[in-house]
């Protein structure tokens, strides 16, 4: 129970309303993914995007991702007690309401890239189609190195 509790609060500052921007395209918006590559080749890269909302009243779920360029694509969310770190966990799917953003961040709800292809480097580009209940969005992640800073 308390692990739930837990899991509920970390994934409650992901979700912001949205109020003073600029009206967005009608459906869902995937922008800004970048992949964080692993520092060891064979472990697991992260991956992170800004999804907004539809502007309209729909609401729609991320049921998962995937890549020709990883084996495997799970939703991850990062549990906390406290301000410290105390692991992951696999979650099956997110809530993207309408006229919110939702972050995929690190030390929040990202991505889990398992069997990353071992020719993809840094400065390089990696497709990934997020899969909605509504529908599928495909962008491409800037790819970044282990010790690099986080995309602007």
């Amino acid at each position: 129970m308390k692990t739930r509790w837990m899991v509920l609060a970390g994934l409650f500052p992901l979700i912001v309303v949205g109020g003073c921007s600029q009206p967005a395209e009608k459906g869902i918006v995937v922008e800004d993914a970048w992949v964080r590559l692993p520092a060891v080749p064979g472990r697991p890269a992260a991956g992170y995007a800004t999804i907004k909302g539809d502007t309209g009243t729909f609401s729609a779920m991320l049921r998962g991702a995937a890549s020709p360029k990883a084996q495997k694509i799970e939703l991850h969310v990062t549990m906390t007690m406290g301000e410290k770190m105390v692991g992951m966990k696999p979650i099956a799917q997110i809530p993207v309401p309408p006229n919110t953003t939702l972050f995929l961040k690190p030390g929040s709800a990202h991505m889990m890239m398992f069997g990353v292809a071992s020719e993809l480097k840094p400065g390089d580009t990696m497709p990934i189609t997020f899969q909605f209940d509504t529908g599928a969005k495909t962008v491409d992640a800037k790819l970044v190195g282990a010790g690099d800073p986080a995309p602007q």
